[in-house]
């Protein structure tokens, strides 16, 4: 999962296809890695 979530966006940010949204690359960034920890975070261990 956190290969797919790295690979992912270094990929999409090297096509320049972050550039086409209104939200900054950093802003972006950020996000996900917020969405990325609260997923890790709640996730069960039974």
């Amino acid at each position: 999962m956190l290969g797919s979530v790295f690979h992912g966006y270094a990929s999409l940010e090297a096509a320049g296809a972050i550039d086409h949204t209104d939200v900054a690359a950093q802003q972006s960034w950020a996000w996900t890695l917020d969405c990325l920890d609260t997923a890790l975070r709640s996730r069960s261990t039974h």
